[in-house]
């Protein structure tokens, strides 16, 4: 996440929504340092805070009136460009990649890193719904604005038109994948539309 008590905006970074080039962007206007972070599980370099906990951090006065904003990706998209980014670890398959647990698909397909059971399999925190990172006591979005990663140019817009700021937006932390569609069996596509089936509701997704 990024906060911005000047500007007073709270980014959400959701995973692979192109949240790294984001936070680049949205770096210069990020002054909230003054923020205790110690009163969550997660080392103060992790990004991606939930809406949940960024409002315990923050307090309730601030997160209600900053403009609180999160960007969102097609989820059968969204997996695939996680597993292509896992992959370039795959020369220490045997190694974890951060603190967190996560280890690189090593020489499991799509489908086995996807379905598997094993630690070089998808990790738990992948399975979470995007839409789980924007609500706190109700399923009503606890933000003001969520942009798409289909749709970026014009969703940066509206972020810029709401804060006055001019963000140029760089593309941090790429994946270099084929289109996701081949990467997918019938089986998996709708094994991904069952695990994701709030997101795709909520934002009408569809394969």
């Amino acid at each position: 996440m990024l906060i911005s008590d000047t500007h007073q905006f709270i980014f959400i970074h959701i995973p692979r929504t192109a949240g790294m080039s984001l936070r680049a962007a949205l770096g210069p206007f990020a002054d909230g340092d003054n923020l205790d972070f110690s009163r969550v599980r997660w080392e103060r370099e992790y990004p991606h805070f939930t809406a949940v906990e960024i409002s315990q951090i923050v307090g309730e006065d601030r997160f209600l009136r900053f403009f609180k904003f999160a960007f969102v990706r097609n989820p059968w998209e969204r997996m695939v460009s996680r597993y292509s980014y896992l992959k370039q670890f795959n020369s220490r398959p045997d190694e974890p990649i951060n603190e967190r647990g996560y280890y690189p698909p090593a020489s499991l397909s799509f489908g086995e890193w996807l379905t598997g059971d094993t630690r070089n399999a998808v990790h738990p925190l992948d399975l979470r719904q995007q839409k789980d990172w924007l609500v706190r006591d109700t399923s009503d979005l606890a933000v003001d604005f969520v942009g798409h990663f289909e749709n970026l140019s014009e969703s940066i817009d509206m972020v810029n038109k709401r804060l006055g700021t001019n963000i140029m937006m760089p593309h941090a932390n790429r994946s270099e994948h084929t289109n996701y569609r081949q990467y997918y069996t019938e089986e998996t596509r709708d094994y991904v539309g069952k695990l994701f089936a709030k997101d795709i509701e909520t934002w009408d997704y569809k394969y």
